[in-house]
């Protein structure tokens, strides 16, 4: 025989099962911190474009921001995009905190930190003295900015000298002179990423020192024309003359245009005197020397 069941009793039992499922479905969920790459950024150039787009692990809708230190003067950070960008304004390593927070329930943030490192730009003179024929040549490339130590090549240079590329010096004595020949130089920094900058520029190798060819004048007579030139070599046309010590036989004059003592001498004896020759070269080149003319 079926003994029936109490209707309150009916309603405890099917009541139990219920607060059994309400009481384990309670479970507290922990957001995974969010994963935020690069871990560290390239070195930046001062007045040049930079670009890094941040990247996270992150679901839906991303919020970024500087959540500690400050950027560099130029560069801004994209606040849903993440990317960081601009041209910096000034040198030195810049230390900052980048956060991001996503849009998923519950929401995931992360953040990372960064010292950037803002290097000045590189850069090389390109102002060459002139060289000139014969004569020894040694000169620096000057290269600022960047990161040392530097390298450099060069394109050009005319025969007899030669180019270090370990410190860019050109050293050397030309061969022939030119009023400009076209030389290249680059340099190369160690940076990452790398820097390298090439300049044209002109050099000039002018032509070798004047100097005076005639050793020797020969002796003169009383009463007898005389007429002698200095000649010279080298150096640059028009030439200018002059006896720059002693002085000249009685009689005898010199052509500070053209070098030509002439003359009749008046008296006996020996003269003892120096020309000095000067040239029209930018600096200007001169030379001399010392003569002896005996009148009997």
């Amino acid at each position: 025989m079926i003994r029936p069941i109490a209707p309150r009793r009916l309603t405890q039992l099917l009541l139990v099962p219920a607060v059994t499922l309400l009481t384990a479905s309670c479970i507290t969920v922990t957001a995974v911190p969010l994963g935020i790459t690069p871990a560290s950024l390239a070195t930046a150039v001062e007045g040049q474009y930079y670009g890094v787009t941040l990247m996270s692990d992150g679901s839906g809708t991303m919020d970024w921001s500087v959540s500690a230190g400050t950027l560099p003067p130029g560069l801004y950070l994209g606040q849903e995009s993440g990317v960081l960008s601009g041209t910096p304004t000034d040198t030195g390593n810049f230390n900052f905190t980048i956060s991001a927070t996503d849009s998923s329930i519950p929401n995931r943030s992360g953040s990372v930190s960064y010292t950037l490192r803002v290097v000045p730009a590189l850069d090389l003179d390109d102002e060459l003295p002139s060289a000139q024929v014969g004569v020894w040549y040694d000169f620096d490339l000057y290269a600022t900015g960047g990161t040392t130590p530097y390298s450099f090549q060069s394109v050009g240079l005319p025969a007899g000298m030669t180019f270090n590329p370990e410190n860019g010096k050109i050293y050397g004595i030309p061969l022939t002179g030119d009023a400009g020949i076209q030389v290249q130089f680059t340099v190369m920094d160690s940076g990452d990423p790398q820097q390298n900058v090439t300049i044209s520029t002109t050099l000039e190798v002018r032509p070798a020192p004047v100097t005076i060819t005639t050793s020797t004048l020969p002796n003169g007579r009383v009463g007898a024309a005389y007429s002698q030139v200095i000649e010279i070599a080298e150096g640059t046309w028009p030439y200018s003359y002059a006896v720059s010590a002693g002085r000249l036989p009685y009689g005898l004059s010199l052509n500070l245009a053209t070098g030509a003592i002439s003359g009749t001498p008046t008296q006996a004896g020996a003269r003892t005197f120096t020309i000095t020759v000067t040239d029209s070269d930018n600096p200007v080149n001169t030379a001399e020397r010392e003569f002896t003319i005996t009148v009997e």
